[in-house]
């Protein structure tokens, strides 16, 4: 997104944007207020929407609650928490500046720093929970004896393993809140003296908190997830041949009915709902991700070229990979 883009960009010593020369107004064109003022917002309303249905359904039904489906109920929960601090840090901040309207601008700046913060937090929890849901649906799937101990094992310990997803998001994103920060410019026009900067450490330990988020929080969970739902679809597509083959030598000993040809049909329909899942899934996941990785690679080893010289295409690559990063929200 361009918030968070952005804040890797601008230091706190910064001479561009202490020289009043960042003017957010300018970029906050007919483009990007369609794109993600309107467009975005779109978006996130409705990936809103869907989540607070998934979550009311999930959370009342009685039915699925003893069934133990603990993950989609907080997987909507955290998706309306990403959404709408989308709506209020990114889309409001095109908005506010669009139409510069200073004391907007400046209630935008006092909860920048938190819910950049909170959406990051819940993000991650978001992702670290498809994937124990996915890594569930591969343990279920498997006939070993081990796969189905570990996964009564994470079942019956459910709420630990939540715990300790928040716990582990917490330690990789909530130290943004603290390395992030408004820089207050009094010199500077109204709407060029609010600016949000990264605060610039050591650059040793920088590359360390850079590294280790990206592999935990976005390179691992990716190939466990595609790993777990690959391995889904080919146990389904298993299960259903040989289902078929026990349906046609029912059929040769005469006992094959409509219900044996429903029976098969919805085999088939289930497996093409799965791989569809996948496709979407996966598909999505690598696509945004892989878009915002190379983005955010690209300006911690050459901040300048985007700053200074394409900073208007790097802003609309950001805005396009946070969209994208959107759809597999809206159930």
């Amino acid at each position: 997104m361009f918030l968070g883009a952005a804040m890797h960009l601008f230091l706190l010593n910064d001479s561009l944007a202490r020289e009043c020369a960042l003017n957010q107004t300018h970029f906050a064109d007919g483009y990007r207020l369609a794109l993600v003022g309107f467009f975005g917002s779109f978006v996130a309303i409705v990936s809103i929407l869907a989540n607070f249905l998934l979550f009311y359904v999930f959370s009342t039904s009685r039915k699925l609650r003893r069934q133990n489906y603990a993950n989609p109920v907080l997987l909507a929960l955290s998706d309306i928490i990403v959404s709408t601090c989308y709506v209020l840090m990114t889309s409001m901040h095109v908005v506010f500046y669009r139409a510069e309207f200073v004391p907007l601008v400046h209630g935008w700046a006092s909860y920048m720093r938190f819910t950049y913060c909170l959406q990051h937090v819940a993000l991650t929890v978001s992702n670290f929970l498809l994937v124990v849901a996915s890594t569930e649906r591969y343990l279920a799937s498997n006939s070993l004896h081990t796969h189905k101990r570990l996964l009564v094992f994470m079942v019956r310990r459910k709420i630990y393993v939540i715990a300790f997803i928040v716990v582990l998001s917490l330690i990789f994103k909530a130290s943004l809140f603290l390395e992030t920060e408004t820089l207050y410019l009094p010199e500077c026009p109204e709407l060029m003296s609010v600016i949000p900067v990264w605060i610039h450490s050591d650059s040793f330990w920088q590359s360390v908190r850079f590294w280790i988020r990206k592999i935990f929080t976005i390179i691992v969970p990716f190939f466990v997830l595609a790993y777990c739902n690959i391995c889904i679809v080919s146990q389904l597509r298993k299960g259903q041949r040989e289902s078929v083959k026990k349906s046609l030598r029912k059929s040769r000993r005469g006992r094959y009915n409509s219900g044996s040809v429903k029976r098969r049909y919805n085999e088939k329909k289930g497996v093409r709902i799965a791989t569809k899942t996948l496709v979407m899934v996966v598909g999505c996941y690598l696509f945004s991700n892989s878009l915002t990785t190379v983005i955010n690679i690209w300006e911690f080893f050459d901040s300048d070229f985007l700053r200074y010289d394409h900073y208007y295409a790097y802003l609309l690559w950001s805005d396009f990979a946070s969209l994208v990063g959107f759809f597999p929200l809206a159930p």
